[in-house]
């Protein structure tokens, strides 16, 4: 892993913990997080990203967790969509391909049950908005046709727009959190 890579993530998974998860708990209800990264078993927590896609855990309220997928992109607004890599230029194994083993391969590999894509107008935040859905939900929907492809120089992404998801059916929850002058951060969900 290069160490722009590393970076990238240390930041993304800073706001992701300390901006975005609190959002969701306070608007949607989720439950405590359980982050991956920084784990004393760091060879555990790297091979539960590279190979499942989960980057943490969500211990339920009510008992029992589950994975998340959770990306976090710097943009100077939101736009509205899950990006789900499906091709990258070295060859190697995309997030699409392993969700889509997991989920459809019948070898009984975890996978994300939830993935939450987040935007933030700079590393530092703020965050400008948050979507959330089910990962088979979202791995359906490219099967399907639904999705719009974004080339980058090195890779390939299925952009997955929040809008269209919900008008074929799919549960897709978004937050909008606002930072007023008090520094209190107040919350909008629409379902």
């Amino acid at each position: 892993m290069t160490a722009r890579v590393q970076r990238d993530m240390s930041w993304s998974s800073r706001l992701f913990k300390e901006r975005v998860w609190p959002t969701l708990m306070e608007s949607l209800n989720f439950g405590e997080l359980l982050q991956m990264e920084g784990r004393p078993d760091a060879d555990l927590a790297l091979q539960l990203d590279m190979q499942s896609g989960i980057d943490a855990w969500e211990l339920l309220r009510g008992g029992g967790m589950r994975g998340v997928a959770a990306r976090v992109q710097e943009s100077p607004k939101s736009w509205k969509s899950f990006t789900v890599r499906m091709e990258r230029s070295n060859g190697a194994k995309t997030e699409y391909a392993k969700r889509w083993d997991a989920i459809n391969g019948g070898h009984g590999l975890i996978y994300p049950h939830l993935t939450v894509q987040a935007y933030a107008q700079t590393k530092d935040g703020p965050i400008i908005e948050v979507g959330v859905c089910r990962t088979s939900d979202l791995i359906q929907f490219i099967d399907d046709g639904n999705h719009h492809v974004r080339k980058t120089t090195n890779a390939t992404f299925a952009a997955c727009y929040w809008r269209d998801m919900a008008n074929q059916g799919i549960d897709v929850e978004t937050v909008t959190p606002t930072e007023p002058r008090n520094n209190k951060t107040e919350l909008s969900a629409t379902r």
